[in-house]
């Protein structure tokens, strides 16, 4: 067949086919629900029927078509669940069925088991046959129940937004992938980019979990408590724990100790929650992070030390408030603390 180009007035008059429309539009116009993970969730169950209600107004795109929901509300059943012992789950999903081309609500039914899992949405790319599904929620039938409730139905659907960029409720919620795709992660405030192979964390919203440096230049001496105490003033801050759920800590100062064979101890601490010293402690102060001064003999004055350690506390849950602060005991004897530096930042 000679090269041609469409629509153009040269092919078909500019008439162009739903084949054709869909190999010219898919390119260009990603897939998802239109909207952002603000609305409400486009599938939802209330315990009125055995199956799941779809809210009116609403717009997906699935390869370059425009699906609309409607003006009324539409409900969709699934199958009871017959086999005793077992629960099924179902996958709600908007379906382009192509030659004839239809787009509409489906359900994929899925296999009773005792440990159910989810069927697999089909992305079919032959333009000619089969179909292209967008999975929206995924509803879970227990034996012999007679309606879906709230609970039971999750929506997994992620969505387009008006400059067509891709936006994910969640890192369980990310689309197909295909290489050099980029998806924006609500939740979390990621930019993903697939690499072909996996979705992989590019960039993250540094304003909220900035690298921070708080300081005091106070002179803390004739310390004598062998457990780990904050001092006063207080050198600490509140911060939000990262998408990766890791930050860097460096903690640093001037450390004195005037007693051969004891040592003095500068650390750190993370609580739970925004207040500075309160909360569950996630991770205590410890010898092994941070620095350390000992006076190894008699002398006419202390050993001091300045310097600076730096660790990996990795363990946090991202998004959430926790709080740090310096921390410093001796051994025995009598030690000294001045110029406490504290600095987190972000893994990214």
């Amino acid at each position: 067949m000679a090269q041609y180009a469409y629509p153009t007035t040269a092919y078909n008059n500019r008439a162009v086919t739903p084949r054709e429309y869909e190999d010219l539009m898919h390119p260009m116009a990603p897939d998802g629900l239109i909207g952002t993970p603000d609305l409400s969730d486009l599938v939802y169950a209330d315990s009125s029927l055995l199956g799941v209600k779809i809210r009116a107004t609403r717009a997906a795109l699935i390869r370059g078509y425009r699906w609309e929901s409607g003006e009324t509300e539409l409900t969709q059943t699934v199958d009871a669940n017959t086999t005793s012992g077992t629960t099924r789950r179902d996958l709600i999903v908007l379906r382009l069925t192509r030659n004839p081309w239809t787009v509409a609500i489906a359900v994929i039914k899925g296999t009773p088991a005792a440990s159910p899992t989810t069927p697999s949405p089909t992305y079919g790319t032959n333009t000619a046959t089969g179909v292209w599904e967008l999975p929206l929620a995924v509803v879970t039938v227990p034996f012999n129940t007679a309606t879906v409730g709230a609970g039971q139905c999750v929506q997994i659907a992620w969505y387009v937004g008006e400059d067509g960029q891709m936006v994910s409720p969640t890192s369980s919620t990310l689309p197909p992938g295909n290489p050099g795709r980029r998806v924006y992660e609500n939740s979390t405030g990621v930019i993903r980019v697939h690499n072909g192979t996996a979705w992989r964390k590019y960039a993250i919203d540094l304003e909220t979990c900035p690298g921070t440096i708080t300081a005091d230049g106070t002179t803390l001496a004739n310390i004598t408590s062998t457990t780990f105490v904050p001092g006063s003033p207080v050198v600490g801050r509140a911060f939000v724990a990262p998408p990766s759920g890791g930050i860097w800590v460096t903690v640093g100062g001037s450390i004195a100790q005037s007693v051969a064979g004891s040592n003095t101890r500068l650390s750190w601490e993370v609580r739970q929650g925004g207040t500075v010293g309160a909360g569950t402690v996630i991770w205590s102060p410890s010898s092994v992070r941070g620095i350390s001064c000992g006076q190894a003999v008699v002398s006419g004055g202390p050993s001091q030390l300045s310097a600076s350690d730096r660790d990996l506390a990795d363990t946090l849950i991202p998004g959430t408030t926790y709080n740090i602060r310096t921390m410093h005991t001796v051994t025995s004897g009598t030690g000294g603390v001045t110029y406490r530096k504290l600095m987190v930042e972000p893994v990214l």
